[in-house]
């Protein structure tokens, strides 16, 4: 009989799950306003209240385009090298990213998953990854379970 309890990674994990299904009923919402004509259900004050998305994307774009740009935090002289491969090595990160979610998102379009729920099943999918590979470092360097 497992008497561990619960950890934090699956407190974490679960929550990423939860919104990710919450995600998933907000676009079955919209899809049944705008097949039956019910504008009703959609809430015009609901986008500026919270979509921040866009804000958040906003900060990322402008380190993806820095980081892009070659300059970054470059000093110089011999560290213009180390700070050139620093972003150079953040630039094919950030591309490969982008190269799983294209795929990703290919390949549910095959068997005919709309684009928005395969976006949605990709950022759960990778999150619940990321957080589990964070964690098991975390709890191996700390020498406990979180």
């Amino acid at each position: 009989m497992n008497k561990r309890g619960f950890l934090v990674r699956d407190y974490v994990v679960a929550s990423i799950v939860l919104m990710g299904v919450i995600a998933l009923a907000i676009l079955m919402i919209q899809g049944l306003a705008i097949n039956y004509d019910s504008e009703d259900l959609i809430n015009e004050d609901f986008a500026t209240t919270y979509n921040k998305f866009s804000n958040i994307t906003g900060g990322v774009d402008t380190l993806w385009d820095s980081s892009r740009s070659g300059e970054g935090l470059s000093f110089i002289g011999t560290l213009d090298l180390i700070f050139k491969a620093t972003f150079t090595a953040l630039e094919l990160v950030y591309q490969s990213i982008i190269v799983i979610k294209d795929v990703f998102v290919n390949f549910a379009g095959d068997f005919g998953i709309p684009l928005p729920v395969a976006n949605i099943f990709f950022i759960m999918g990778f999150s619940i990854i990321t957080v589990i590979i964070i964690y098991v470092w975390f709890s191996s360097v700390s020498s406990g379970r979180l």
